[in-house]
């Protein structure tokens, strides 16, 4: 799945916003089709949507939590179109699924895994959840930004996978159901209304993102307060191809590492005239601190024991074999809530998030 990266934290940066002369072109609605073409839709997302483009719409979990609302209208923007791109090579048009209407049973199926392993049903195929109930009275028009804007739908988007439930509620899974893709044309249906919508003529609307003086980096202590040995790993979330840093801690044991830290920022929305001199602010908007890292933990578990049986042996344990068993997944906070010399009990910490084997549900909204 080609999808387009942005990196967490915030730099100064600046972006004038699509004007309505090169707005995409929008996705024809699930209704609009024949049953035909909804079959042959279906058919062609299921042979998209193999383990390998599951797994990796898995790992972009961060995408749905707040203050990521822009990023999720990007992502959500290079997922629909790799796979729209993969449609048109076979004739086929990708269509959006309005949630306030029912989820058509062509698309409601759910792809089971490599190993025909069935992945759960949907269960709710009519969830009526029109995105007006979650806009201000000015809609589209109120929001300066696509952060503002993602950050508004991010709660309607996450409370429909969690109406419909089944795979659409457990992102592990989500991806393998023809509606997903559907949905998240809907989205960007959404997005490409909101790029249509321009300035007065003759001005442009510009995004100013301007961060907070920096914080310093902190030191941190990582300590294991469990009876067995833990494995972590710390991965950075603005470099999601690097190499975790991972350690082990034996019970009792701590250990200390350097942490940067997000300040946040402020978001300027701006009006220039032609000569690019600024003719109005339309918005100010804080960006908090952002989490620069998330925490995998394991145990290390008795997976199989040995035992010779035989008069020498004596029926004593010979070999003891250990294996790694995910505890669960957390942020290290954000900002200045991470002090110097914090520290952090990474057993306690993971078993709070009831989350083994890492995040399995989109963010409740």
């Amino acid at each position: 799945m080609r999808c387009s990266v942005f990196v967490l934290g915030l730099a100064v940066a600046t972006a004038t916003l699509a004007p309505a002369a090169v707005a995409r072109a929008q996705y024809p609605l699930v209704q609009d089709l024949s049953p035909r073409q909804r079959e042959d839709l279906a058919a062609a997302i299921k042979e998209y949507a193999d383990d390998s483009v599951v797994d990796a719409h898995a790992r972009t979990i961060d995408i749905y939590r707040p203050g990521h609302g822009e990023w999720f209208l990007r992502e959500t923007r290079g997922a629909t179109r790799a796979l729209s791109a993969f449609l048109t090579g076979r004739g086929i048009v990708l269509a959006a699924w309005d949630p306030q209407t029912p989820i058509p049973p062509e698309l409601a199926i759910v792809r089971s895994d490599a190993m025909g392993r069935p992945r759960p049903p949907l269960v709710n195929l009519n969830p009526q959840m029109p995105v007006s109930r979650y806009l201000p009275p000015g809609g589209l028009s109120s929001f300066h930004s696509p952060r503002e804007l993602g950050e508004a739908l991010l709660p309607w988007h996450n409370a429909v996978h969690h109406t419909v439930g089944g795979s659409m509620a457990d992102i592990r899974f989500a991806a393998a159901t023809p509606i997903f893709w559907c949905w998240h044309a809907y989205i960007d249906n959404i997005f490409t209304d909101w790029e249509k919508i321009a300035p007065p003529p003759g001005l442009q609307k510009v995004v100013k993102l301007v961060p907070n003086p920096p914080l310093p980096g902190v030191t941190v202590e990582f300590i294991n307060t469990h009876t067995e040995d833990l494995s972590i790993e710390i991965v950075d979330r603005r470099d999601r191809a690097a190499r975790p840093a991972g350690f082990a801690l034996k019970p009792g044991e701590s250990k200390q590492l350097k942490i940067d830290r997000d300040a946040g920022g402020e978001e300027q929305v701006v009006l220039l005239d032609s000569a690019g001199a600024q003719v109005d602010v339309l918005a100010r908007k804080p960006i908090p601190p952002t989490s620069l890292y998330n925490v995998v933990i394991y145990e290390s578990k008795i997976v199989s024991v040995y035992t010779d049986r035989t008069k020498a042996g004596r029926g004593l344990p010979q070999e003891i074999s250990k294996g790694l068993r995910s505890l669960g997944v957390f942020s290290l906070p954000a900002g200045d809530r991470l002090d110097d010399s914090s520290q952090i009990d990474a057993y306690r910490d993971a078993v709070a998030q009831a989350n083994p084997g890492a995040a399995a549900h989109f963010p409740r909204p």
